[in-house]
């Protein structure tokens, strides 16, 4: 989200399971966006680790929004997911698919598209990337955030993310 030549990258690790996650993508995210992404000075990278927590659910929904974003919808899927996580999470290792197409739907998606993506599990691959370079980062739960390389552990508040990134923008300007 955002520019990906922004002078500081934010690289989320989220479980669409998460209720944490879900309080960061309605709150400090929104204000994220509004004070660094849209006046370019953040790129925010999504990578999904529900498979890092062992919940086969979680993990078809990152791969549901990662094919949701082969149509350009990744951050609106992203949104009603969470917003969903009652209806889809409350058992863990449930096949999604068909509330994961209805969501498609709402937002007016190619269905047969999306459901094709679903079903041969293309991002799966991605899926796993997401997961390694969490491990690598040594993150074991969610959210979780690399700032230029700083961890910040936890829904942090926006206080503590304008703290970081105003530092890593003062270092990019030295």
């Amino acid at each position: 989200l955002g520019d990906p030549n922004a002078p500081v990258v934010i690289q989320e690790f989220s479980d669409f399971g998460c209720i944490h996650c879900a309080d960061f993508a309605f709150e400090t995210k929104k204000m994220l966006e509004e004070e660094y992404i849209k006046t370019g000075k953040v790129y925010l990278e999504f990578h999904s680790v529900g498979g890092l927590l062992s919940s086969y659910a979680t993990l078809q929904a990152a791969e549901a929004a990662y094919c949701a974003g082969d149509q350009g919808a990744f951050w609106q899927f992203h949104d009603l997911v969470f917003l969903n996580q009652t209806t889809l999470f409350t058992n863990r290792s449930a096949d999604n698919t068909n509330k994961l197409v209805k969501i498609a739907g709402i937002l007016d998606l190619d269905e047969n598209q999306f459901q094709q993506c679903l079903v041969n599990r293309t991002y799966l691959n991605q899926t796993a990337m997401d997961e390694s370079t969490a491990r690598s980062y040594g993150i074991t739960g969610t959210p979780a955030f690399m700032v230029n390389g700083f961890l910040l552990s936890g829904n942090q508040p926006i206080e503590n993310f304008r703290q970081v990134i105003d530092g890593a923008l003062e270092a990019d300007t030295e």
